[in-house]
């Protein structure tokens, strides 16, 4: 008798873990499924017009820098200039391109901008930032978090916490 609760108990957390393509692995740690992964370009963002897009939507040729940050990261707010003198320094023909991905609210991340301006395109969703920080290989939750991936979203270098203009120089060249 005292089975089938357990059973009724893991079937129900194997449906709830099927219905969010994320399941806690043998360390406990989260992961998400190859569905989510295969679908994880495709999480929609919002941007400051209030549209949305998808990081396929970014164009770039070469080089993607995602930068993971919030608003209310100490470490974020301090690698915020380097990174856009980093930008300032990028050729304009998209071969190498930066965007940032606030894990935070759309009002934050607006009034956050005021104070400390951000020259790079930026995509705001907190739990999609999450999920997609986590695709990259962010699994301890660490930010900052700047991922370099290629055409083909392959990684080429991962940086957990904060990154220097020169750390990223010395990636593109």
């Amino acid at each position: 008798m005292k089975k089938l609760p357990i059973i009724v108990l893991i079937s129900l957390a194997f449906i709830v873990g099927i219905g969010t393509n994320i399941f806690i692995n043998s360390s406990g740690e989260l992961q998400i499924t190859e569905t989510e992964s295969k679908s994880a370009m495709d999480l929609p963002f919002m941007i400051e017009n209030g549209g949305k897009v998808t990081i396929n939507d970014i164009e770039f040729k070469e080089m993607l820098i995602i930068n993971f940050w919030a608003s209310w990261c100490e470490p974020c707010k301090k690698e915020i200039p380097e990174l856009n003198s980093f930008n300032a320094s990028l050729d304009k023909d998209n071969n190498t391109r930066l965007i940032g991905v606030a894990i935070d609210d759309m009002d934050e991340v607006i009034s956050f901008m005021k104070e400390i301006p951000i020259s790079y395109s930026n995509l705001t969703d907190e739990k999609n930032g999450f999920l997609l920080s986590r695709h990259f290989g962010n699994d301890k939750g660490v930010l900052p978090f700047t991922v370099v991936v290629d055409k083909n979203y392959q990684i080429l270098h991962k940086f957990y916490g904060e990154i220097t203009e020169k750390d990223l120089l010395n990636v593109v060249k």
